[in-house]
């Protein structure tokens, strides 16, 4: 046998040659393009990511929960859903006139316990500030096809003026001071006993106001008396309730108090938790200010928390101001 020449073996043709060097040099031309696409993109400028925001803390998830449940629901009947709940707050009736008649706070959160467990504090200013936590109740008993109309007026639980005592951090009694023991009395509009039933009662719009140092003229001092009850500062108030059947005799058909809801009136708030809890769970206060009282609540110090400024007071504005 005789070898194979290698010369004779198959080789590729030219143009197979040339199709190939193509082809090499279209993958090198690519590669280089990459290549310059990828170093533009790293030097393009980056757009700063968002700052992330931290995770709340425990105690900060719970504070947003009691805020949610300021929202009260109602059920499928149009009752109020809370109307049944068993743990539901009955409000005594001081005075009955009528039996059959009930009325229970609507507090789902419990705000004015906490508050009373502090030594509740309502602010007052000549102008007037609104009522906080609002008198808010639930009724059952009325006559479904009658009027009836609720009225609101506070009465004075002590003779004494009080001051706050800061080194025990409780509030003492004083002397006794001679101002009238009931103050003025307001009223909502009249409406059927089942819409009461149906929709409760709500004073959310009724505030407070004091006579300051001036005085007032009589015609003045009675038209404001028609939206705010007039009380003297350092003195203990107790919200009392009304119901009226809308008679000719207009006879009261019960009245309705509750001793968790005394309140000793000021200018200022005496006791630092008070200004907590009121401005972490009013409507009106900023949410910056409510996230920093989420930190106070979470255990952070309270010297970090900035106070608001107080509105200043305007003696003949008709707008009073909501409390804080």
């Amino acid at each position: 046998m005789t070898a194979e020449n290698p010369l004779n073996a198959s080789t590729s043709s030219p143009n197979e040659n040339i199709q190939k060097e193509d082809t090499y040099q279209q993958l090198l031309l690519q590669m280089i393009a990459e290549g310059k696409a990828a170093k533009l993109e790293e030097q393009k400028p980056k757009e700063p990511e968002p700052p992330k925001e931290p995770a709340p803390s425990p105690a900060a998830v719970a504070t947003l929960n009691l805020l949610r449940a300021l929202s009260h629901s109602t059920s499928a009947e149009g009752l109020p859903a809370t109307y049944s709940n068993p743990g539901l707050l009955e409000v005594p009736q001081t005075r009955g006139m009528v039996s059959g008649i009930k009325v229970w706070l609507n507090d789902p959160i419990s705000l004015w316990k906490s508050l009373y467990d502090e030594g509740n504090e309502m602010k007052v200013s000549v102008v007037g500030r609104k009522i906080f936590p609002s008198l808010k109740y639930f009724i059952s008993g009325l006559k479904p096809d009658k009027n009836y109309t609720m009225s609101m007026k506070l009465v004075r639980t002590s003779p004494f003026r009080f001051r706050y005592n800061v080194n025990s951090l409780k509030w003492e009694s004083q002397g006794v001071i001679d101002v009238p023991p009931v103050s003025n009395e307001i009223s909502l509009r009249m409406g059927k006993g089942a819409n009461w039933v149906k929709d409760g009662i709500s004073f959310d719009k009724s505030g407070l106001f004091n006579d300051g140092k001036k005085g007032k003229p009589a015609k003045a001092l009675e038209v404001r008396k028609t939206k705010l009850m007039q009380v003297t500062t350092l003195c203990q108030y107790r919200p009392v309730l009304t119901v009226y059947e809308m008679t000719p005799e207009m006879i009261p058909q019960g009245e309705f108090s509750l001793s968790m809801m005394d309140f000793i009136v000021v200018t200022d708030y005496k006791n630092p938790n008070i200004s907590k809890l009121k401005t972490m769970f009013n409507k009106f206060t900023t949410s910056a200010t409510k996230l920093n009282r989420i930190k106070v609540f979470s255990g952070e110090q309270y010297s970090e928390v900035k106070e608001e400024s107080e509105e200043p007071e305007e003696e003949d504005t008709e707008v009073f101001v909501n409390e804080v």
